[in-house]
């Protein structure tokens, strides 16, 4: 049995199935421990020695993983290690926003190696995925190792047909299959992850052997969603949708947003939304430093919140209001017993956890409360670019190659 997770033999599962948990298995295992014997692999998994051999043998054949040093094996004697292999292959990942979006380059251990953020100049949907083609093929061209492209977008995302069905706030970025835009351009697999699912994935696989199995990956930044895992998997819904809670009514009377519906949730506490909230408010709050730039961000609006800022305080702790509203539907729907609070509007956690703390105290049960925890995720980490790393590391070596 795998330490901290399930077992992986299941009655009802083909036996391909079956051989491609426990090489996905044994792959994250080694991946979180950098190098193992393979009795310690078998002791920890529940797989025969015979079996751990030969999938081991298989992936050091296909250069996945490769024999180090010697480690300690059964009853102290020296064995030769195993590890994975991050000299031969590389993955190149993408977190697809609204204003910009980020590319970065990873190893088959999941770390990141270099990363680039690149601003949009255009807010139609068409010229927004030419510069992303662009820049992909640019960083292709720079390394033969590249085996698969991993992306993360925007919801709602139909992950029955690689198409994101809408983008708020992009012209003409309505039911655009981008699975099939991006493989009509590149030789190679292309695996999209919906970016909330992808915060999770990553967040899960640093926290897999420490945290719980149930949490939720709370998205707020240009757009809003949420990422649950249930027990070590992803809660999808039927085409994949099932973590747009930016699109949660929060407000009947609300504005009308471009998914439909009115009041959501999205409306109020993206990092758009909030920038749009400022430059409205510019007239009573002339002296304000949120307008001393020529270009309006929510990373400068937070900053200037920092040093005291009137409009950047109201506009923020407003938001965080919504935001909190939102992390009480997330614990009254999917009831994780951790979220992780990430994007652009983790940098305002003390202004969202004054908030939170006073909407659950007032609007939640103690008894579910009590036994939910609310982080934020770390800043200097992209957890949406390495979920979509990971996926594509996942399917690509396990399934595929």
């Amino acid at each position: 049995m795998v330490e901290g997770g399930p077992i992986f033999y299941s009655k009802g599962l083909k036996q391909s199935d079956i051989s491609i948990r426990n090489k996905n298995t044994i792959l994250k295992l080694i991946s979180h421990n950098e190098i193992m014997s393979r009795s310690e692999i078998s002791r920890k998994t529940g797989l025969s020695e015979a079996a751990v051999s030969k999938i081991v043998a298989s992936l050091i054949e296909r250069r996945i993983l490769v024999e180090g040093e010697f480690v300690k094996g059964m009853r102290g004697r020296r064995a030769i290690g195993v590890q994975i292999d991050n000299e031969t292959f590389r993955i190149l990942a993408v977190h697809l926003s609204r204003r910009n979006f980020k590319i970065g380059k990873y190893n088959l251990s999941g770390n990141c190696e270099k990363e680039k953020v690149v601003d949009f100049n255009s807010t139609i949907a068409s010229e927004m995925l030419k510069r992303v083609i662009k820049e992909i093929k640019n960083e292709l061209s720079t390394d033969s190792r590249y085996i698969a492209l991993g992306i993360a977008a925007p919801g709602p995302y139909d992950m029955r047909t690689g198409t994101i069905m809408l983008m708020t706030e992009i012209t003409g970025f309505y039911n655009i299959n981008i699975k099939e835009v991006f493989e009509s351009e590149f030789d190679l697999p292309v695996i999209i992850t919906h970016d909330a699912n992808a915060g999770a994935l990553a967040c899960y696989d640093e926290n897999s052997e420490s945290v719980t199995s149930n949490l939720a990956y709370y998205l707020v930044g240009q757009g809003v969603g949420v990422g649950i895992i249930n027990e070590g998997s992803l809660i999808l819904g039927n085409r994949g949708v099932a973590g747009e809670i930016g699109h949660v009514s929060i407000n009947h009377k609300g504005d009308q947003c471009k998914c439909g519906n009115k009041g959501c949730l999205e409306l109020y506490c993206s990092s758009l939304s909030i920038i749009n909230r400022a430059i409205t408010f510019k007239e009573q709050f002339p002296e304000s430093k949120v307008f001393q730039k020529s270009k309006v961000t929510i990373k400068h609006i937070i900053e200037c919140a920092d040093n005291k800022d009137p409009l950047a305080i109201k506009v923020i702790q407003d938001a965080s209001y919504y935001i909190a509203l939102g992390a009480m539907n997330i614990i009254n729907t999917y009831n994780p017993e951790l979220i992780i609070i990430g994007d652009e509007l983790a940098a305002a956690s003390e202004y969202i956890q004054a908030e939170l703390d006073n909407v659950l105290k007032e609007r939640g049960l103690p008894s579910i409360i009590s036994t939910t925890s609310i982080i934020y995720a770390k800043r200097e980490i992209d957890y949406i670019l390495k979920g979509a790393a990971l996926n594509a590391i996942e399917e690509s070596i396990i399934n595929q190659y």
